[in-house]
């Protein structure tokens, strides 16, 4: 085994925020959980920098290296890209890529869980308590001599001195001595308490006149009204009865004029931003950039638990990720405007479900809920590093083999396009169709269709160019397979369609069309038959015969090209019976 040295305070470092570095750490734990609707595999880790160790999950793309077993408990690895969250008051690191260093290695050192306190809360700082009675009867002994300082209380009167003759220490006093009530290591009560009844008392500092809403002059007043009753022997009490309160032996909050009144600490620091692959359910702040690549119409709805109306749109970031966004009902409302496709935002503040496969085509596990709470921001300034579009292109002879309702991304050469037809849904609605032939160099040919709003759209643009003598290329992102009468595609709401685009795999098309794809046969993989009739197969009345097309069960498009030499007169049908 080749010696390793884990990164010593590696856990430490990165459990208080901090990820500009590339930890070596050991695979202490690791063990499969089950996610909230079983969707996905996903794993636990305890990892260990060899003194201690703290709790990791294993983002899925890192799935592969578990069940190779090449990632497995023992294993030194180094971790390249991950982040740190508080999750249910427990801090999570959240694992997105690591490089294995050794596979197999016997646990190094006792390591011991890491307890450090919050990401905002610094680890001396030790809260202080009410007074016990221990405490409060100490006040009361004569042992407030020379030999035992007393304990500051944080007023601004030096070199005064109570009935019994102790002298009371002065604010710099109670600056330099840690124990006293004002400094960060006190273990007696809060400052400006009373350490008799635990009435609250107001010493003069900057912080008391602004936290409570007093003037300097009237704090100073009371200050001194606190420092007189001490002198006379009785217990601390301020000089105005307006803020006076009878000496109890319980602790009480401050009163009801002064709740509420100081600053309040928030964590206002806006989230890293992370990839989408990042995403998972258990994190709790996080903040994405992305383009939207897609935008869905706003649409009703109405099922068993009411009326509603819905839209979703697809983001992209730089690192090739995707993910579905939806909103419901008055969220859809609040951001349906706002987006715009093209555009890239900056979204944070939303939920994580697993990603309803039937209706979301993208490679990711979870989809994206917006609510009322969550922002998108534009970004101002265009980012070039986000591409426009990505595109899993199969050639047409693959759709052939694919299943039904299946999604795929295709590009190929529009060799002939039918006029624009309405049909009738089974709801009763009426919609546009229009459909057209598509062929690539794989040697096959798919009729596409065109619903809805494509039909008037690209659909008028196609028919134009096709007329005109042009075969342009057509890319489509996310069409839908169909198996009626063979094979064919079709597009969905959220499909994009991309004429003449300027991609590679267009060149190329383009090239080899002019190059012999144009007077090149190509098979059909589709079968609907359609009023303009197919070109891609042209066969010769002999090829008809010697191939015995037409024979068998299935039937055989062709095209024939040949001169008319007889036509006959004789009326062509005949009356059904009534």
């Amino acid at each position: 085994m080749e010696d390793v040295n884990l990164t010593r305070g590696a856990i430490a470092m990165v459990s208080n925020g901090e990820a500009d570095l590339k930890p070596v750490l050991q695979v202490a734990d690791l063990r499969l959980v089950n996610t909230v609707q079983n969707t996905t595999e996903r794993y636990r880790m305890m990892l260990s920098d060899g003194v201690h160790t703290q709790q990791a999950m294993l983002a899925t793309q890192m799935n592969p290296a578990v069940k190779s077993g090449k990632l497995q408990k023992g294993s030194i690895v180094r971790l390249t890209e991950f982040i740190c969250n508080l999750i249910q008051n427990r801090k999570i690191i959240i694992v997105i890529n690591l490089d294995v260093i050794v596979e197999k290695c016997n646990i190094i050192g006792d390591p011991k869980p890491y307890t450090e306190g919050s990401f905002n809360a610094p680890a001396s700082t030790t809260p202080s308590r009410p007074p016990t009675p221990a405490q409060t009867s100490a006040v009361d002994q004569p042992a407030l001599g020379a030999g035992n300082p007393p304990q500051s209380y944080g007023g601004q009167v030096s070199g005064q001195t109570t009935a019994s003759g102790a002298h009371l220490q002065s604010r710099s006093d109670s600056a330099a001595n840690p124990m006293s009530c004002g400094g960060p290591y006190s273990s007696g009560p809060m400052p400006g308490q009373n350490m008799v009844s635990g009435t609250p008392i107001y010493p003069k500092t900057e912080q008391s006149s602004r936290s409570y809403g007093g003037s300097p002059q009237n704090v100073g007043k009371m200050n001194q009204g606190v420092f007189n009753s001490m002198a006379s022997g009785g217990p601390p009490r301020p000089a105005s009865n307006t803020y006076g309160r009878p000496a109890q032996t319980t602790y009480q909050q401050p009163p009801p004029q002064y709740t509420n009144r100081g600053p309040i600490m928030k964590n206002e620091t806006p989230a890293r931003v992370i990839p989408i692959s990042a995403l998972n359910p258990y994190q709790g702040r996080w903040t994405i950039k992305a383009r939207v690549t897609a935008k869905g119409e706003l649409r009703r709805y109405n099922n068993p638990r009411g009326e509603g109306k819905v839209f979703s749109f697809d983001l992209l970031d730089s690192d090739g990720g995707e993910i579905r966004v939806t909103c419901f009902n008055v969220v859809a409302d609040q951001f349906y405007e706002q987006i715009e496709a093209g555009k890239v935002y900056l979204i944070s503040k939303g939920s994580l479900k697993p990603a309803q496969k039937n209706f979301n085509h993208l490679n990711n596990d979870y989809e994206i809920f917006l609510e009322s709470t969550s922002t998108v921001q534009p970004c101002p300034e265009e980012d070039s590093s986000i591409p426009r579009q990505v595109f899993n292109f199969r050639p047409i002879s693959e759709i052939e083999g694919m299943e039904n309702n299946s999604m795929v991304d295709i590009i190929g050469i529009v060799s002939s396009i039918n006029p624009a037809g309405t049909i009738l849904r089974k709801n009763g609605t009426e919609t546009q169709k229009r459909t057209l032939q598509l062929k690539d160099m794989s040697g096959r040919s798919v009729e596409l269709t065109l619903w809805g709003g494509f039909v008037n759209s690209e659909g008028q643009q196609l028919q134009g160019m096709c007329d005109s003598g042009i075969f342009p290329v057509l890319a489509v992102k996310a069409a839908r397979v169909n198996e009626f009468n063979g094979k064919s595609v079709g597009t969905i709401s959220t499909s994009q369609l991309f004429i003449e685009p300027e991609f590679p795999e267009a060149r190329r098309l383009q090239e080899w069309f002019h190059r012999e794809g144009k007077n090149s046969i190509a098979l059909s993989i589709s079968r609907e038959t359609s009023s303009m009739g197919r070109t891609d197969a042209r066969k010769t009345i002999t090829q008809i015969k010697d191939e015995g097309l037409g024979r068998s069960e299935k039937p055989d498009w062709i095209t024939v090209k040949a001169i008319i030499s007889f036509i006959k007169v004789d009326n062509f049908c005949y009356t059904a019976c009534p």
